[in-house]
């Protein structure tokens, strides 16, 4: 919420906003980074807080719903950032989407044609482009972006192996 009204603010003023890409490294969020993204609005909601408790005790308890999750957003910016956490859920089985905890049939046959082209080049590679040609086609007529997405990384990856 606090990130959507900077941009709105920051558009009608127009200033130029600036969306980078997230970070995928695997080391997590340091606790200096996530004070410098979150850090205002933390200080604003504490602000704010402090002076509708002065004022008014019964907006007080209407406005904590807002103001509890701008106070918890450093640590949980951090802590959702966890390599060890995120390992730990996995193994609990936690956060999963359905097609993590059963595979649509045609995701695991595209899996097995990558491991084929990957670990020996046995069959011959006119016979394991049109298996892969066939894989990757019946991926595309799926529907599900997840099946989409794996066939196109498919088809790029495994068109790039030497042969």
């Amino acid at each position: 919420m606090w990130f959507h009204c900077k941009f709105v603010l920051l558009t009608l003023i127009g200033r130029p906003i600036k969306w980078t890409a997230q970070r995928r490294a695997a080391d997590g969020m340091p606790w200096e980074e996530a004070a410098r993204a979150h850090g205002v609005a933390t200080l604003v909601a504490w602000g704010s807080l402090a002076a509708i408790a002065w004022s008014d005790a019964a907006l007080f308890v209407w406005v904590l719903p807002v103001a509890i999750p701008l106070f918890l957003s450093i640590p949980l910016s951090v802590y959702s950032g966890s390599v060890s956490l995120g390992r730990a859920s996995q193994r609990r089985r936690l956060f999963q989407i359905p097609e993590e905890e059963s595979p649509p049939a045609v995701l695991d046959e595209l899996q097995t044609v990558m491991m084929d082209k990957q670990s020996t080049f046995k069959v011959s590679v006119a016979q394991f482009d049109l298996r892969l040609d066939d894989a990757v086609m019946r991926a595309a007529q799926n529907d599900h972006p997840i099946v989409q997405s794996v066939a196109q990384n498919a088809e790029t990856t495994l068109t790039c192996v030497p042969e």
